[in-house]
């Protein structure tokens, strides 16, 4: 088998993000709780109520000539010019929506990463998942030949 044959049918990269939806800290305590006290059912209860406060989403990493597409859409402003290859205001809403498999719009990620509906560093977290999905390199380490 030759390379174009292993290469055709290769899809582009994915990869789970766990997005906090509700606080935890609860949930957690309780996990603590339930632990120290060795009752089983309340472990299973509070693994239940942490995992109830998180929503996988599906990240799909962005064909190389989308990605070029978005990031010439959304040039940085003067001010970062030199500085970054993107507008932070504009890009990030949009390549978290163009990456992320769900109902959530650009307009919609636009206003959770601006109304304070994400913190900085739920926002920070979430896009350095998507980028890094998309600009993952090939582990040094794998064998070759």
């Amino acid at each position: 088998m030759g390379l174009k044959d292993r290469l055709a049918p290769r899809r582009r990269p994915t990869a789970t993000y766990s997005l906090r939806i509700d606080d935890d800290t609860t949930a957690r305590a309780e996990l603590g709780a339930a632990r120290a006290a060795g009752d089983e059912a309340r472990i299973v209860a509070a693994q239940e109520a942490i995992e109830a406060c998180y929503e996988q989403v599906t990240i799909t990493a962005l064909a190389p000539a989308d990605m070029e597409v978005l990031l010439a859409e959304h040039p940085p402003p003067e001010t970062l010019k030199g500085k970054s290859i993107y507008n932070p205001t504009t890009f990030i809403p949009a390549f978290l929506a163009a990456c992320i498999d769900s109902d959530v719009t650009e307009a919609d990620w636009s206003e959770y990463v601006t109304t304070g509906a994400m913190t900085f560093g739920e926002v920070t977290d979430l896009f350095n998942a998507v980028w890094e999905l998309n600009y993952r390199v090939p582990d040094p380490s794998v064998p070759k030949g």
